[in-house]
Formats: structure tokens, C-alpha cells, sequence
């Protein structure tokens, strides 16, 4: 219970994190932990250099998850750390990088590029149901069969759990038919089903060169 009190996308930042400042500490023949708020500091000052302050922020959770973990005081709290932090994010901002999202003209410049074999139709049907549900890529692979009912007005998408959704309440997303056939996803998904003859488990699977759709 523990263990999954936390994301596994979560976990595995932690453990890349705390072992690239470990890593550092040893370098610099200091102590990882407990480490001393100067120690920290420093390498936040280190890590300036190169990562953008997301970044940084990634890395002292990770230290302070690590240290709560062994029963140590967190010690990104103390005011040198503080300091320098602020110090940091003050010349570099606070700005993310925006991904632009995918427009009509470049989602049919991507199913143009398709072809019509098993590989072409799972990744058509990927692009036009991700599309029109708004769908995450984690949301996408983690669809089973079941959880995709057709209707009169199309599909009906039940996402078991996802990134906002942590605890698997689960919701329900709509996705209507298109108006033109070539991009539609309730057609796409219907023609990936009769190609793959998947009736049961994972919705989508790895297709190899040859055309062998796998079990899982």
C-alpha cells in the first residue's frame, strides 16, 4: 500500500533524482544523507548551470522525499536552499515549454502517411480516437476492448484511470462519428477490430513487420 500510495511515473523520478544528486555528493566527497542545507544549496547552484528550474524542482522533491523516507528533516526547507532556489528562478523565470496541439491539416497529414496494413490501421485508429477524445497516450495503451462501446451516436470511451485520476474513479469520454469518412474514429476503430480480430484485452497491441498482431 505504500508503494502504490504514489505514481509510478512519480516513483521513478524520485529514484532518478535522488540517484543523479547522489551521485554529485559522491563526486564532491560530501554526504548525501542526511545532506547539510549547503550541500544542497550548492548543487541547486551546480544544476543551474544546465537544467531549466522545472528541473530543479524535480530534483530537491526527490531529495526531500528521500531524506522524510530515511526520518530526516527535509533540507530544501532551510533558508540556504531557499535562497539559492529563489536565486535561480528569478534570472531564468518560471516559463514551461508549450507543446502546440495537432490541427486538422496535420492530423490528416499524419493518416496520409498511413498504410492500409494491420500497423496502418491500429495507428489510424490511435491518432482519430486520441484526437476526438482528447485522449492521453497513457489513457490510449491502457484501453482494453470493453472499455470501448459503439452506439447510434459513436463510441463510448471508459478510462479506467489516468493521470488526473489517480485513485481509478474512472469517467466516461463521448466520441462522436466524423463527417468525413477518412477521419473518422468510430470507423477507424471498427476497422482495426476486424483487421486485428481482437475480441478481448488490450486494445492496442504491437504489430511487427510481418503483420503479427501480439496477444498483450
Amino acid at each position: 500500500y505504500v508503494a502504490a500510495s504514489r505514481a509510478e511515473n512519480t516513483t521513478r523520478l524520485y529514484r532518478t533524482g535522488w540517484a543523479q544528486f547522489t551521485t554529485w555528493c559522491d563526486d564532491h566527497k560530501v554526504r548525501a544523507l542526511p545532506a547539510g542545507a549547503e550541500t544542497v544549496a550548492c548543487y541547486v547552484a551546480d544544476l543551474a548551470k544546465a537544467a531549466k528550474p522545472a528541473t530543479i524542482d524535480a530534483r530537491l522533491a526527490a531529495i526531500s522525499a528521500a531524506h522524510r523516507a530515511a526520518g530526516h528533516d527535509s533540507p530544501i526547507k532551510e533558508e540556504a536552499v531557499r535562497l539559492v532556489r529563489r536565486g535561480v528562478r528569478r534570472p531564468l523565470g518560471t516559463s514551461q515549454r508549450q507543446v502546440h496541439p495537432v490541427s486538422v491539416p496535420d492530423l490528416r497529414a499524419m493518416l496520409e502517411g498511413l498504410r492500409t496494413d494491420p500497423a496502418g490501421c491500429r495507428d489510424r485508429s490511435l491518432l482519430l480516437l486520441g484526437f476526438a477524445g482528447a485522449l492521453r497516450r497513457s489513457e490510449l495503451v491502457g484501453l482494453d476492448v470493453a472499455d470501448i462501446t459503439e452506439g447510434t451516436d459513436g463510441l463510448t470511451v471508459r478510462l479506467r484511470r489516468s493521470k488526473t485520476d489517480q485513485e481509478g474513479a474512472g469517467r466516461t469520454v463521448g466520441v462522436p462519428y466524423g463527417s468525413k469518412q477518412a477521419t473518422c474514429p468510430v470507423r477507424a476503430w471498427s476497422a482495426w477490430l476486424e483487421v486485428s480480430g481482437i475480441t478481448e484485452g488490450a486494445a492496442f497491441r504491437p504489430v511487427d513487420r510481418h503483420g503479427h498482431i501480439a496477444p498483450t
